[in-house]
């Protein structure tokens, strides 16, 4: 998993992430700030790659279901800024047919950089996200010849 640097972030402008595939945490981003959209992770594969972006959430176990979103994890949005286009993908699984700890495809990019930071309806991580009453996200990145 990539966590970063508020010292990496002010040089690279976001968390470098150069690894072909790896996983990125709403827990690394609601605990150290890396992966909000003050300091996104930068994903980077080879040039002629493309990048795919999957989906996994992980709820507590007091969560309720809500109308196919359970819990915490439907106030959860990942934003991926690919180039001049700007996707903001809500962690509900609703209409995916299949649980969010399966995992679901979310984004494959246009091209080998992608932006990608984590944002939460009850405002830019304040302090009542706990790891008790909030989800967890992970996002596989996977880069792919294209």
């Amino acid at each position: 998993m990539r966590t970063g640097s508020a010292q990496t972030c002010s040089l690279f402008d976001g968390v470098p992430v150069t690894q072909s595939t790896g996983y990125l945490s709403s827990v690394t981003a609601a605990e150290v700030g890396v992966g909000t959209a003050r300091c996104p992770w930068l994903v980077d594969a080879p040039v002629g790659q493309r990048i795919n972006l999957t989906l996994f959430a992980f709820l507590p176990a007091a969560s309720v279901d809500d109308a196919g979103c359970r819990g915490a994890a439907a106030g959860w949005t990942v934003v991926v800024v690919d180039g001049n286009i700007t996707l903001e993908v809500p962690a509900c699984p609703a209409t995916a047919g299949k649980p969010a700890s399966d995992g679901r495809l979310v984004y494959s990019s246009h091209g080998s950089k992608l932006r990608v930071h984590l944002e939460h309806i009850r405002g830019t991580f304040d302090v009542g996200l706990t790891e008790l009453t909030m989800g967890h996200l992970l996002i596989r990145y996977q880069g792919l010849t294209a």
